[in-house]
C-alpha cells in the first residue's frame, strides 16, 4: 500500500491546497483516492453534465475523469474529453478501468493518445486494471535535443 500512496502523491503533486475534481460515477477511484491520499480538497461529482458547471463555479486545478469498461455513448464521452481538454488549462487526468490489462486494443487508449494525452502508469486495484493518462497543454510536446536551430545555418559547425 505504501507504493500506491507514493504513486498517488506524485500523481496529485504535493500542493495540498489545490482543488481536485473527480468525476467518478461508481466511486471506485474516489474511494481509492480517499484511502491512499492525504488530500483534503477533493470535489466529487457523479454526473458528466454537472462537470462543466462545476468547473465554471469552482477554482479547480486538476480534473480526474474515470472511464469504466461498460461505458455507453462512447462518442459523447469522447466529445466531453475534447471539450474539457480545450477549456481547462490545468492538469487533466483520465483513468480508464478495464477487466484486462490489454490497453492497446482499447478504443479510449487510441482516442486519448490521439488527443495528446500521455500514458502515465497502470495499477491493479482488486480485479480491475486502471490506466492513468495525463494532459496538460504547458508540457504537451517536449522539444527533442536534435531539433536545435543554433547549428542548422552555420556551415562552420557542420563538420564538428
Amino acid at each position: 500500500m505504501d507504493q500506491r500512496k507514493e504513486i498517488f502523491d506524485n500523481f496529485l503533486s504535493q500542493k495540498k491546497s489545490e482543488r481536485i475534481l473527480i468525476c467518478d460515477k461508481n466511486k471506485k477511484i474516489l474511494n481509492f483516492f480517499l484511502d491512499n491520499c492525504s488530500h483534503n480538497k477533493i470535489i466529487h461529482i457523479k454526473d458528466n453534465k454537472k462537470l462543466l458547471e462545476v468547473l465554471k463555479t469552482k477554482n479547480v486545478k486538476k480534473i480526474v475523469l474515470v472511464i469504466y469498461t461498460n461505458e455507453k455513448n462512447i462518442d459523447l464521452k469522447i466529445r466531453l474529453i475534447a471539450q474539457l481538454k480545450l477549456f481547462f488549462p490545468g492538469d487533466f487526468f483520465a483513468i480508464r478501468i478495464l477487466n484486462n490489462n490489454n490497453k492497446i486494443k482499447d478504443v479510449y487508449y487510441k482516442v486519448l493518445i490521439s488527443l495528446g494525452f500521455k500514458f502515465l502508469l497502470d495499477i491493479k486495484i482488486n480485479d480491475d486494471f486502471c490506466f492513468f493518462y495525463k494532459y496538460n497543454i504547458s508540457n504537451y510536446k517536449s522539444v527533442p535535443d536534435w531539433l536545435n536551430s543554433d547549428n542548422w545555418a552555420n556551415p562552420q559547425l557542420w563538420e564538428k
